[in-house]
């Protein structure tokens, strides 16, 4: 059945065109059609399993499709033909804060199948509304659109939780497109050295440097990838930052060759930030101010939706102030809390008081008010 939904919307396109369909026409004629041909019932007063006009907080949705009268999916219909990029943040906004963990756009003839709840990859890189796409299904390339609409749409797949899964084995974010600064391998070498007792041959200090990022998370993928040269990331700018710190006197440079060596005054600096979990960078030893952070949070949230996870907007920001963060930012204090975390979250206290972020969203929610906006516009941010 749903071979021949699909078969005879392609053929009528011309009609479709000739008469304009608008977002009504486009539901009865496209949408309603092809769920009901994947077994979800339009009219069942039992099961209200196709919820028209679905409301989200202060929002609605076009349709969700229910379980038990529980929301699983969320479709937001436009206009055939109608561009609807410029609609998903809107719609993944609606399934973010409803917990639904597939949400999908459509004009009618395109399909764009999301997961809202994709804040993060495993490797903690924040994942921007428009990357959380996993599938996107075009009705003239019929086949591929009969497997995936049954694959992640039609009725069974989606209340037995198959759908969900096989939606986030397809979801396949990119690797960033660049490694990480070479300034980021500075102290985690001093700290692998001082662990080392002072001095270590090169591969136990790489060894221990590669250890040390990669229980705080701060390799990159790409890090781990070889260069065209066929040496690693982070081992080439390992050895760069190497350099570096002799030229800076924070390694000696007269140890013997393959030894690597802090001197008294990489020692002292240590001492000075009080390290002991690897930041990543050099210099001043006095914390960015909290007010400096203000623009980054704001910045953040709007390149993540406006609203998101605590852990994707802190993530987020530290990407945005990667260039600025110090040593003694990325240090923990006497209390443990590492600076510039600590900063953020006293910010955003602040920024909710000022009625720029919203103080009534979910736990570990943040989320930027209209004010907030309009306050990014009016101080040069995004």
């Amino acid at each position: 059945m749903l071979a021949q939904v699909i078969s005879d919307i392609v053929q009528c396109q011309q009609t479709i065109e000739a008469h304009r369909f608008d977002e009504t026409a486009t539901k009865q004629y496209i949408v309603l059609p092809i769920l009901r041909s994947l077994d979800w019932h339009d009219s069942n007063l039992y099961t209200l399993e196709v919820y028209p006009e679905k409301k989200v907080g202060s929002g609605k949705v076009d349709y969700a499709l229910q379980q038990n009268q529980t929301s699983l999916v969320f479709i937001e219909c436009k206009r055939w033909g109608t561009s609807i990029e410029k609609y998903q943040e809107q719609i993944c906004q609606y399934a973010f804060r409803a917990g639904i963990e597939i949400a999908v756009i459509t004009n009618g003839k395109i399909w764009d199948f999301y997961l809202p709840n994709q804040t993060s990859t495993p490797d903690r890189r924040v994942v921007p509304w428009e990357d959380r796409i996993f599938c996107s299904i075009d009705l003239e390339v019929q086949q591929e659109a009969i497997s995936d609409f049954e694959k992640y749409l039609s009725k069974s797949n989606v209340e037995q939780g198959f759908s969900k899964t096989a939606a986030q084995e397809a979801f396949q974010p990119q690797l960033p497109e660049t490694p990480s600064p070479r300034q980021h391998y500075g102290v985690p070498i001093l700290v692998a050295l001082r662990e080392l007792g002072g001095f270590a041959e090169t591969n136990q200090v790489l060894e221990k440097v590669y250890q040390l990022m990669d229980r705080d998370n701060l390799l990159r993928p790409i890090d781990k990838l070889p260069r065209s040269d066929g040496k690693l990331y982070w081992d080439n700018r390992t050895q760069d930052m190497r350099r570096e710190l002799i030229n800076k006197g924070l390694m000696k440079d007269d140890s013997p060759w393959g030894i690597w060596e802090i001197s008294d005054e990489g020692q002292a600096y240590l001492r000075a930030i009080d390290i002991q979990n690897a930041p990543q960078s050099q210099s001043p030893d006095t914390p960015l101010p909290r007010k400096r952070y203000a623009l980054p949070i704001l910045n953040a949230l709007v390149q993540l939706g406006g609203v998101a996870t605590a852990d994707a907007v802190l993530t987020k920001v530290r990407q945005l102030m990667e260039t600025e963060l110090q040593p003694i930012d990325l240090s923990r204090r006497p209390d443990g809390q590492v600076y510039w975390k600590n900063r953020c979250h006293d910010m955003r206290r602040k920024l909710i008081r000022r009625g720029i972020m919203k103080n009534d969203s979910p736990q570990n929610i943040w989320e930027i008010t209209d004010a907030g906006r309009e306050y990014l516009r009016d101080n040069g941010g995004a």
